[in-house]
């Protein structure tokens, strides 16, 4: 044992540990200088990948958001900013980008109390199964397994190559925008700078599509009493957006947006079980078809997983009625004051640009 442990800590191989163990930090290092320099967040606006939109609040100018919306596609398709701020006046940003997770969310969430301090946030529950194992309702049995092992297990199976690239990328946002150096000058200094008024998206992280491409019935919302558990890496993350939330005074509303696909009854006992022990309120619009008066000939865009523009008025609809009678005493009509004239141009834009009425 004695010759043994000499040999590991020979001084050759101490010196060779010493090496990586430098390489390894000179690399960590040079990608945190790389990612704070010319590749900053804010250049998602311009740059085609997946989180140009999820970045939009970037361009709000400061403590302007009272309503933001946190999740996966699910909600930047079917939530209108302009058109809640055209019936009530209240302002709103999405923060969604495809196959978002909890992680992912939770790191967008520390990104925006950085400048804006909603008075709501609104969490899209479909991305609590991102990276979910495929479940087997007629499978359920007793966990006799030790409480090591379901927790190794959990590890495991929540470490997924999505989880790996979520946790690069929010490190590091280099590789977010691995090829962003082909548009723009290496450490730029305006890169860094927060856009004006005048260059406010007019979506606020919508995603607008008018496509047409109709859906087919399922028995998915069939009521049961069968749950089907949220990963154990999701709910760690969700259970820090809501605790963060709380710390900053922010009320959460849980929302699961109409879809045919990815979503049934077994997820929303689920959810509406962790809303119930949270004290949260929970819209799950896949239960509200024949109230919203939705068609799934008419209003999804990609035969049921999204809606489209025509689906989206009407469970944003929903929404900004809801969010006036439960939070009117603390959300304000900003459509007469002039500090927030700038919305008016972005409500003006987005239906010119988009040839739409609200």
């Amino acid at each position: 044992m004695k010759n043994r442990l000499s040999k590991i800590f020979s001084k050759s191989n101490v010196k060779s540990g010493a090496k990586v163990i430098t390489f390894m930090l000179v690399f960590v290092i040079l990608l945190q200088v790389l990612s704070a320099g010319s590749f900053s967040k804010l250049n998602a606006l311009s740059y085609k990948n997946k989180f140009n939109r999820a970045y939009s609040f970037l361009t709000e100018p400061e403590n302007t958001v009272d309503i933001a919306g946190i999740g996966s596609s699910d909600l930047y398709s079917a939530f209108v900013p302009m058109q809640l701020y055209e019936k009530y006046g209240y302002t709103s940003t999405v923060i969604s980008s495809p196959h978002q997770t909890c992680l992912k969310s939770y790191s967008f969430l520390e990104e925006l109390l950085k400048c804006q301090h909603p008075k709501v946030l609104i969490i899209e529950t479909d991305m609590f199964y991102e990276g979910a194992p495929e479940f087997n309702s007629k499978k359920i049995k007793k966990d006799n397994t030790s409480v090591i092992k379901r927790k190794i297990s959990a590890f495991l199976e929540n470490f997924s190559e999505k989880r790996f690239e979520d946790m690069i990328e929010t490190q590091f946002s280099i590789f977010t925008f691995h090829d962003k150096w082909k548009q723009t000058k290496f450490f730029s200094s305006d890169d860094n700078k927060k856009d004006t008024k005048d260059s406010v998206s007019c979506d606020h992280g919508y995603n607008f599509n008018d496509s047409i491409k109709p859906a087919q019935a399922n028995d998915n919302m069939n009521p049961t009493d069968i749950s089907e558990p949220i990963p154990e890496d999701n709910l760690n993350y969700l259970n820090k957006m809501v605790d963060l939330c709380r710390e900053k005074g922010i009320d959460v509303v849980l929302v699961e947006m109409p879809t045919q696909h990815s979503w049934n009854y077994y997820r929303h006992n689920t959810v509406q079980a962790f809303a119930d022990e949270n004290k949260l309120r929970f819209i799950d619009f896949n239960l509200m078809f024949e109230e919203l008066q939705l068609d799934i000939k008419l209003d999804y865009r990609d035969g049921g997983d999204h809606l489209n523009y025509y689906g989206a008025t009407k469970t944003t609809a929903y929404l900004s009625d809801f969010l006036n009678e439960t939070y009117s005493d603390i959300l304000t009509d900003k459509r007469n004051d002039e500090n927030y004239s700038f919305w008016e141009e972005s409500n003006k834009e987005f239906k010119q640009k988009y040839n739409v009425n609200q």
